[in-house]
């Protein structure tokens, strides 16, 4: 639980570094769920995950009640599933039934619970606001909390999910309608979320369009994808020297 010494340390920081964001995140170590049967593997998973933070939303509140530290956003954060399944997993496709285990816990829950906004960026039809979700779903825990409302954790998330992956969808097959592209694909971490892959799959199928997805095995994080990006760069005798500074906005192939 937090400490006062925290507690004081986060309210230095908003009133003298104008910090205005607060998450928590529920560590949950897995380590007790490795076996050498991959099912039983995937079946500790699933039942820790779903048992420990089932309460997460009530403890962030409860954390708010007692110290008057607003909490904007709430995570879960796991063991490295490279530790979990290593005693059982022998090929690459077995981590996958993993990476399935994982996703099916995170959306125990109805998508249609709670309906919250697509929020929309002025000017920019392709933008939206990840913030303007964020803060749909603060209000929505707050006005349960003060009704003295029940809140189904599975449920919320469920439905977050499902606002994010309709504004995704309806945003990239519009931009390829529009621009004349008869392909769409879509990479990186987040295209392993099977939400987001079904729903953009069906979407591409009623437009004509031809959706292009890569296994999960496949799915990795930006980081990965820089450093292969730069694996071949060198290979192929591109050099930087020290004066080489970070661009964020970057395309590749730009210098």
């Amino acid at each position: 639980m937090i400490n006062i010494g925290e507690v004081i340390e986060t309210n230095d920081m908003v009133e003298k570094e104008n910090l205005d964001v607060r998450t928590i995140t529920l560590g949950i170590s897995l380590l007790d769920c490795i076996d050498s049967d991959l099912a039983k593997v995937n079946e500790n998973i699933y039942n820790k995950i779903t048992t420990l933070a089932k309460n997460l939303v009530a403890t962030g509140k409860e954390i708010e009640n007692n110290y008057c530290i607003p909490i904007v956003n709430k995570r879960i954060s796991v063991t490295p599933i490279a530790l979990v399944g290593g005693a059982a997993c022998k090929s690459s496709e077995d981590f996958v039934t993993i990476a399935k285990t994982l996703d099916k816990a995170a959306k125990e829950g109805n998508p249609h619970a709670m309906e919250f906004p697509r929020a929309k960026v002025g000017g920019s039809q392709y933008d939206f606001s990840f913030s303007g979700m964020k803060s749909a779903v603060l209000n929505y825990i707050n006005q349960a909390e003060m009704k003295g409302e029940t809140i189904c954790v599975p449920d919320l998330c469920a439905s977050f999910q499902n606002a994010v992956v309709d504004v995704l969808v309806s945003r990239a097959v519009a931009a390829t309608k529009e621009f004349g592209y008869k392909k769409l694909a879509i990479a990186g971490g987040v295209a392993s979320n099977s939400a987001l892959r079904a729903g953009m799959k069906a979407a591409c199928e009623k437009a004509g369009i031809e959706f292009y997805y890569p296994s999960p095995i496949f799915c990795t994080d930006n980081a990965a994808m820089i450093g292969a990006a730069g694996y071949y760069e060198y290979i192929n005798g591109v050099r930087a020297g020290w004066d080489l500074n970070a661009v964020p906005n970057l395309k590749l192939g730009e210098r």
